[in-house]
């Protein structure tokens, strides 16, 4: 009986130690192979080898995109600048907007539209962009037949800050008949800031309607920083 329980212990602890041993060995082996890879596995060192750079792809991608807007994917977006639905007109701006030049022609073709409301949005999206090539084009607008159309034109002239508007600003300040859009052209040259402006702007003082003389007031502060 006694010769049996030692037999019974004597097999559990064999096997203990047998189990001891394989364990000990698979730890070393394991971690040789750790070694071997410079601190990781095999298969993650592969991955990590065939893996492009994510982020420089991301780049490369978004710039080939902004170069190359399909001419299709502006004019839908011009198109939409007519929309009655704020939500609808707004967001085209403001992606025509982010595209930037390359919507640059486009945007200056659509100055001729038949739809105002095109044709106004339009102007706004030129002089948020900032492009020279808009100024010509939009200096024509100034002798538009309608008041909208001259006021948001001495407005993005002065975004646009180029000094070829100044003369035609000058203009529509002494002679356009709707003193909202005298003011616009007032507050257009103070933007640009050329001297040329400040002996008009000085008449402009004169102006019938008050706001007109306080955008007037305001331009020559913004020209020479002395207050009339």
């Amino acid at each position: 009986m006694v010769e049996d329980r030692r037999r019974h212990i004597l097999s559990l602890a064999l096997i203990l130690v047998v189990s001891l041993t394989f364990s000990l060995f698979c730890i070393h082996y394991y971690r040789s192979q750790d070694d071997t890879a410079g601190g990781e596995s095999p298969h993650e060192t592969a991955i990590e080898r065939e893996s492009p750079d994510e982020s420089e792809e991301t780049d490369d991608q978004y710039l080939f995109g902004l170069k190359d807007i399909d001419a299709e994917v502006i004019s839908s977006l011009i198109e939409e600048l007519g929309d009655e639905d704020l939500d609808v007109w707004k967001r085209a701006e403001e992606e025509l907007i982010e595209i930037g030049e390359p919507a640059v022609p486009l945007l200056i073709d659509a100055l001729d539209s038949d739809n105002t409301r095109i044709r106004i949005k339009t102007i706004n999206v030129l002089g948020e962009i900032g492009d020279p090539r808009a100024v010509g084009p939009i200096i024509d607008l100034l002798k538009s037949e309608s008041p909208l159309i001259r006021a948001r034109a001495s407005i993005a002239l002065g975004e646009l800050k180029d000094t070829k508007a100044v003369k035609p600003l000058i203009d529509v300040l002494l002679d356009d008949e709707e003193s909202w859009v005298r003011s616009e052209a007032a507050k257009a040259l103070g933007e640009i800031g050329d001297p040329r402006a400040l002996e008009p702007l000085v008449q402009a003082l004169k102006d019938e309607d008050p706001w007109v003389r306080d955008k007037a007031r305001d331009a020559m502060m913004m020209i020479d920083g002395i207050e009339p």
